[in-house]
C-alpha cells in the first residue's frame, strides 16, 4: 500500500476478524498512533479485565480421580482393588470439584504472563497486568495451544469471557518470539503476506454484522458441466467465492483483492482492468445459483486514488471499487456499507 494502515484501524479490522464488535472508548488512549498493536490489545486486555475480576471468575464442576485416605464422591472398588490402594489404606475415588481453574481462566492467565514477560510492553501497563496476574492464584498456568480456544464452550452465563478470549486469540495467532531474545512482537501484516486473507475476512465479517438486509456466507460453485464423453468428473475443481450477500431477488458476489496496484499495465502502459481477477468474478457470476439481480464486485484497498467503476457484462451488473484503509474508521464503515447498496 501507499501508506500503512494506522494502528487504530488495524485493531477494528482484526476485531472484526475474530467476529467481534470492537468498542471506539476503547482504544481512545494516549498517543494512539504511536502504541503498536500488541500495546494496544494488552491495553484493550487490561480494561476489559479491571471489570472482569470485579465480577468474579465462572466456575464449573471439574471431574477428579484421586487416591485418598478417606471416602470423596464415589469409590472406584475394582480400581482400588487392582492398584492395591486399600492395602495402603486408601482409596481410588471420583469426585467433582466446583473450581474457577478451568480453560477459559487458564488461557487468561497464560496471556497475562506472556504479556508481563515481554520485553518491549510498556512499563505501565506491565505494571496493571501484575496487578490483575494476583487475582488468578487458584488458576493454573499452561502453555497454551491454537486448539484451546475451540474447546471453551461458551453458555449465557459465561458470554462474558467471548471478548476477553477473543482478544487472547488474536496476541497467540499473531505475536512472534524471537527464540534468543525472547522479544514478543506483532507480526507485520504487510510484510508477512499476511493481509490477503485478513482483509477479505474483515470485510466479510463486517457485512455478516453492520446490515440486515443480505444474508452473508462463503459459496462453494460447481462449473456447469454438461454431460461427461470420458474421464472423472471429479477432477474437475470446484470454486469458493471470498463472500456472498444474498436476499430473495438479488446475490451480490465480492471478491477481495489485496494488491499494490488495482489496475495491471498493457504493453502501451495504459491501465487495463486485471484480467484474471475480471474473469475469476465472471466465472462465479455465470455459475452461481442465480437470483433476479446479479451483481459482482472487485473490491481492492484504494492505493494512490478511489476507483469507482460500474458497467454492465453479459447481464450482470459488474463493480470495481475501492475502499481507503488509511482514513478515519467512520469512513470505512461509510464506504463499505455504500459498496452494497
Amino acid at each position: 500500500m501507499g501508506s500503512r494502515i494506522p494502528i487504530q484501524n488495524l485493531y477494528f479490522i482484526l476485531c472484526y476478524c475474530s467476529d467481534i464488535l470492537p468498542e471506539k472508548q476503547e482504544i481512545e488512549v494516549t498517543d494512539i498512533d504511536k502504541t503498536d498493536l500488541l500495546n494496544l490489545f494488552a491495553e484493550v486486555l487490561v480494561k476489559r479485565l479491571n471489570v472482569f475480576v470485579k465480577k468474579g471468575f465462572y466456575k464449573e464442576y471439574i471431574p477428579y480421580k484421586e487416591s485418598l485416605p478417606t471416602v470423596k464422591g464415589k469409590i472406584l472398588f475394582k480400581e482400588s482393588v487392582a492398584q492395591a490402594s486399600m492395602v495402603k489404606a486408601r482409596l481410588l475415588c471420583r469426585y467433582d470439584e466446583f473450581s474457577s481453574n478451568i480453560l477459559q481462566n487458564q488461557i487468561l492467565k497464560a496471556t497475562i504472563n506472556l504479556l508481563i514477560n515481554h520485553s518491549t510492553l510498556k512499563k505501565q501497563l506491565k505494571e496493571r497486568l501484575k496487578y490483575l496476574y494476583r487475582y488468578f492464584h487458584e488458576i493454573d498456568l499452561v502453555k497454551i495451544e491454537h486448539t484451546y480456544f475451540k474447546k471453551v464452550k461458551l453458555n449465557r452465563n459465561n458470554q462474558h469471557y467471548r471478548f476477553l478470549l477473543e482478544i487472547c486469540r488474536i496476541i497467540h495467532n499473531y505475536s512472534l518470539i524471537d527464540e534468543q531474545s525472547g522479544d514478543l512482537t506483532f507480526i507485520d501484516f504487510n510484510r508477512d503476506g499476511k493481509m490477503n486473507e485478513v482483509f477479505e475476512s474483515f470485510v466479510r465479517n463486517f457485512y455478516r454484522m453492520e446490515q440486515k438486509e443480505y444474508n452473508v456466507y462463503q459459496e462453494t460453485i460447481h462449473w456447469k458441466i454438461g454431460e461427461i464423453f470420458q474421464g472423472d468428473k471429479g477432477l474437475i475443481p470446484k470454486m469458493q467465492t471470498d463472500m456472498c450477500l444474498v436476499n430473495k431477488r438479488k446475490k451480490i458476489i465480492i471478491d477481495t483483492k489485496y494488491y499494490q496496484e488495482v489496475f495491471e499495465k498493457n504493453f502501451r502502459g495504459e491501465d487495463k482492468i486485471n484480467s484474471a481477477n475480471l474473469f475469476q468474478l465472471y466465472s462465479y457470476l455465470s455459475n452461481a445459483e442465480k437470483r433476479d439481480l446479479m451483481e459482482g464486485i472487485l473490491l481492492y484497498p484504494q492505493t494512490n486514488q478511489e476507483v469507482n467503476m460500474d458497467f454492465e457484462m453479459d447481464g450482470y451488473t459488474i463493480k470495481i471499487l475501492t475502499v481507503n484503509l488509511n482514513q478515519h474508521w467512520s469512513g470505512i464503515r461509510e464506504r463499505l456499507l455504500q459498496v452494497i447498496k
